[in-house]
Parts: C-alpha cells; sequence; structure tokens
C-alpha cells in the first residue's frame, strides 16, 4: 500500500524547510571557496547517507509535485557532499561541486517561497468554517 504524503501543504512544515533551506543556503555560499575536506569523517558522511536517505523517500512515495520540487534538490545536494566526502576531488572540482550545491539550496529556496504564496485553501490543517450540527 502507497502512503500519499504531502509534506509541504503544511504550512508549518514548509516554513521548516525554508528556514532550512536559507540556513544552508547561505552557509554553501560562505564556504564555496574553502579546501576540500582531508580526512573522512564517519559520523557526518552516515549522517549525510541517512538525510539523503530520507529525502529520496520523501521524494519517491510523495505523491504531491511540490514536495519533489522543494525536497528534490535538498537530496541532490546531500549527494554531492557525499560525493565530496568520500572521493576528495581536486580544489577546482570541489568548488564547480559546491557552486551545484550552493544552487540545490537556491532552487529549493526559491521554490518553497512560491509554494508559500500560493492560495492558502491547498494548505493541509484545521477547516475555518466549520459548522457541526450534531
Amino acid at each position: 500500500m502507497r502512503v500519499a504524503l504531502r509534506l509541504i501543504q503544511k504550512r508549518s512544515t514548509l516554513l521548516l524547510i525554508l528556514v532550512l533551506s536559507a540556513y544552508e543556503a547561505v552557509a554553501s555560499w560562505r564556504t564555496m571557496s574553502a579546501p576540500a575536506p582531508t580526512k573522512i569523517d564517519v559520523i557526518f558522511l552516515f549522517g549525510l547517507i541517512f538525510a539523503t536517505f530520507v529525502c529520496v523517500s520523501i521524494v519517491i512515495r510523495s505523491s504531491f509535485i511540490g514536495d519533489r520540487i522543494v525536497i528534490g534538490p535538498i537530496a541532490l545536494a546531500f549527494l554531492l557532499w557525499i560525493g565530496i566526502n568520500l572521493f576528495r576531488p581536486d580544489h577546482h572540482k570541489v568548488h564547480v561541486i559546491r557552486e551545484i550545491v550552493w544552487l540545490m539550496w537556491l532552487i529549493s529556496l526559491i521554490a518553497g517561497i512560491i509554494m508559500l504564496m500560493r492560495d492558502p485553501k491547498h494548505f493541509v490543517g484545521p477547516a475555518r468554517n466549520s459548522n457541526h450540527d450534531s
């Protein structure tokens, strides 16, 4: 049985994703020219693998296109970070990969802002004008 996930239709979840995307976009922009890591941090790597797994699972199982548009670039950013940490490319390749990671966070942020500006009746939540006659 397939469960229809629709995370972005909850305004609170969308705002949380927007805040995290904005923070990561700024952090990625600030560390774009930093050198590649010299050691493999196993705990950080397993955290990235777990975060990638969660994001990819949401993207695959969600029936809502907004989830795929907002969370898909985040999954790709995590996957690229895994590549940087595992393969340790040279400085120029790391710079290009970090630019792509920054672009993925920016795409997620812009898509989230667009989703936030759409009609409020698309969001899931308690009904505003519910008259229950019992």
